[in-house]
């Protein structure tokens, strides 16, 4: 049975209170973390990372977004910035709203390819060009958002996402979610 909500506990739930981004641990620091903006149709945007001191974010709010990027699945959050951080939110903005006019133009232009080549698809033993970057092993390069993107082999489309291995794509609230 689905979830039961107030229309004003649905309101206060959808509310987000920061940019769009993933967060990752930076190797030997304890201190800081890569924040990458994420936006629904670019692919990969660890060109765009800032990283940042942990005490710079004050509270994150999970979107139930998942994103494939370098070969690992990251959980999109809102980020809220503490005190004198607060300016990070514009910067993250102004850094996602350059990569998604980025991703239109190479679109448009055709510097990424519509469709990936079957030679490419699948798990290659050796990397694999994938628009402007290559894929690992164990990924494949797949068309996504007007361009292309890098995710493990084994994942599944699902409502303009995919879905880890092992994972299926199911009808959720009106929507689609992995399970």
């Amino acid at each position: 049975m689905a979830d039961r909500l107030s229309l004003d506990e649905l309101l206060a739930r959808q509310h987000t209170s920061g940019p769009a981004a993933t967060i990752e641990p930076v190797q030997d620091r304890d201190d800081v973390v890569k924040l990458t903006p994420w936006i629904l149709a670019g692919g990969c945007q660890c060109a765009q990372s800032l990283v940042i001191p942990k005490k710079a974010i004050e509270s994150l709010s999970l979107t139930g977004e998942k994103h494939s990027c370098c070969g690992k699945w990251l959980q999109v959050v809102h980020v809220t910035f503490s005190g004198e951080a607060k300016y990070l939110a514009d910067v993250i903005d102004q850094l996602g709203k350059n990569a998604q006019i980025a991703s239109a133009q190479r679109s448009q232009h055709g510097a990424l390819p519509s469709a990936v080549p079957a030679m490419f698809a699948g798990n290659a033993p050796t990397a694999i060009p994938c628009g402007g970057s290559y894929c690992g092993p164990n990924q494949m390069c797949v068309p996504y958002g007007g361009g292309v993107i890098c995710v493990p082999v084994g994942s599944t489309p699902c409502g303009g996402s995919w879905c880890p291995p092992g994972q299926r794509c199911v009808a959720y609230g009106g929507g689609v979610i992995c399970q």
